[in-house]
């Protein structure tokens, strides 16, 4: 019934993009043959991976994220064998999230000249190293807006640095790393460490994917500093011409490598550190089991068919007036921000944390909007000739003067959703296909925009959410000096003051004569 349940679910958030890609298909512009079946059949087994990717979590990957999170305690030697966790768990699990894949694919299919080996690699070592600042800091109790603070300052300086393809393709590297596999992992240990250690619990839950969203964004624009971007020839997809055996392999590669190393640090840990009962590390090998399969098919599925019908969605697009162009690409956002698995993870453990106050559905509609208005101006960029670098230092200016007045939690979810809103949907479908609407490296940034609206609308809704609290304060304490004058208690009260006044007054008068005698 659970599985029947939430296969129902998920085939209701992916039936919006097959309806938009049917009705293009029917009646605007016809794709071939192969691409629109393979679209077709991709979705069914994407809907079925994803069911059981859903049902997978739920019972391993969050867990194993709660455990590690809960078994730390006052002891240093532990934080640090945590904080080295972090490091190896961040830097390993990224090399191999298949967004990341997705995105040195489309980087070298452009003709960028830098090793696929190099590019994932700078992207690991920037995730690896700031998931562990992030947890560190949870630890320290150091204050996440004065961390964001300054850690963006230094990218808003390096951005003024550097050249335009640059700072599209690093920043799109900060969207593409947090995704379907560490996002709930991290956000688990988070949560279970700052309920140990930290006074502001609900504040410091969140935030550890935003911060880790900065680490390859500082590192490949450090690296594109020193060597400069060369473009030469576009290479063709390695993905579009592989066969179905071919893709097969790969993702089955792919899932390994991402689900291994994940379930092995974990067990590493557990068994020096945890040691859990035989029956609960059973429960956890079939749910991550699950996993494994559910991924398998999620990936698999976006190889298969959604890379290609992205690219020919953009190439149709550019044939179109602009304004339908940015209207659709707007629609398309608003719709594909709920086939992200990993935005509905982070909106159920939101609701979870704060113990449903922000509900699931305020985080995902709030996402919607921004990732509307992050693709529509992605194809506004394109269609205009917008310098990404305008756009981009602009924005983050803009999250760091609107972080200095919202709420504390609102800025962790925000950078939060930022992480995860880029998932492996985004980076196979809305990618191709802006790269396709400006036929080069024109087409990177968007993912970068996708991060960053959710941060920009979350950190609104903090400054509302504070504003609204001061007015209910407000309300309630008028409400109290009412009832209080109706009883008579303010007359009571200035009696009070005015008599302890009095007895103040007539001590320091007995003091001064005592020092006169």
């Amino acid at each position: 019934m659970k599985f029947l349940n939430k296969l129902k679910e998920v085939a209701l958030s992916i039936l919006p993009i097959v309806v938009i890609c049917l009705c293009v298909h029917l009646f605007v512009y016809g794709f071939s043959s192969d691409v629109f079946f393979s679209f077709l059949i991709s979705s069914v087994v994407i809907i079925f991976g994803e069911t059981l990717f859903f049902l997978g979590v739920d019972t391993s990957i969050i867990p194993m994220g709660e455990i590690v999170g809960e078994s730390s305690n006052k002891s240093s030697s532990k934080f640090l064998v945590l904080i080295l966790f972090g490091l190896i768990f961040g830097m390993f699990a990224t090399i191999a999230e298949p967004d990341v894949s997705v995105l040195a694919g489309q980087v070298s299919g452009v003709g960028v000249q830098i090793a696929k080996t190099i590019f994932v690699f700078l992207i690991g070592f920037g995730v690896g190293v700031f998931v562990a600042f992030a947890l560190l800091r949870i630890v320290l109790k150091w204050s996440l807006r004065y961390v964001l603070l300054t850690v963006m300052a230094v990218v808003v300086v390096l951005v003024i640095l550097s050249n335009e393809t640059a700072v599209a393709i690093a920043f799109d590297a900060g969207g593409a790393t947090t995704g379907i596999i560490t996002s709930p992992f991290l956000i688990a240990i988070a949560s279970s460490l700052a309920r140990n250690t930290s006074p502001n619990k609900t504040d410091d839950s969140f935030g550890v994917i935003g911060i880790a969203s900065l680490g390859p964004v500082l590192a490949l624009l450090f690296y594109f500093l020193i060597g400069g971007v060369n473009i030469g020839a576009s290479s063709a997809s390695a993905g579009s011409e592989a066969s179905v055996y071919g893709v097969m392999l790969n993702e089955l590669e792919a899932t390994s490598m991402s689900v291994l190393p994940l379930i092995g640090f974990f067990f590493i840990y557990e068994l020096i550190f945890v040691k859990l009962p035989k029956k609960k590390n059973f429960s956890l090998l079939i749910g991550s089991l699950v996993t494994f399969v559910g991924l398998y098919l999620f990936l698999f599925g976006i190889d298969f068919g959604f890379t290609q019908m992205g690219t020919a969605m953009g190439e149709f697009l550019s044939g179109i007036s602009p304004v339908v162009a940015v209207v659709f690409c707007a629609v398309l956002g608003f719709v594909i921000t709920f086939s992200e698995p990993a935005v509905k993870i982070l909106g159920k453990q939101i609701e979870e944390v704060t113990g449903g106050f922000i509900k699931t559905k305020v985080v995902l509609i709030a996402i919607a909007i921004s990732l509307a208005f992050a693709i529509g101006l992605s194809a506004v960029k394109i269609m205009l000739n917008i310098n990404f670098n305008y756009i981009i230092v602009g924005g983050y200016l803009l999250a760091m003067l609107l972080m200095l007045f919202s709420s504390p939690v609102f800025i962790g979810i925000g950078f939060d959703s930022g992480g995860v809103a880029s998932g492996p949907i985004s980076s196979a479908f809305v990618l191709p296909l802006m790269i396709g609407l400006a036929s080069g490296t024109g087409g990177f940034g968007v993912i970068a925009l996708v991060s960053l609206m959710p941060i920009l609308v979350l950190e609104t809704l903090g400054i509302v959410y504070k504003i609204k609290i001061y007015a209910i304060e407000k309300r309630s304490e008028r409400r109290a000096l009412r009832i209080a004058y109706d009883i008579g208690m303010l007359s009571q009260t200035d009696m009070l003051k005015k008599e302890w006044q009095n007895a103040k007054n007539k001590k320091r008068r007995q003091a001064d004569a005592g020092k006169r005698a």
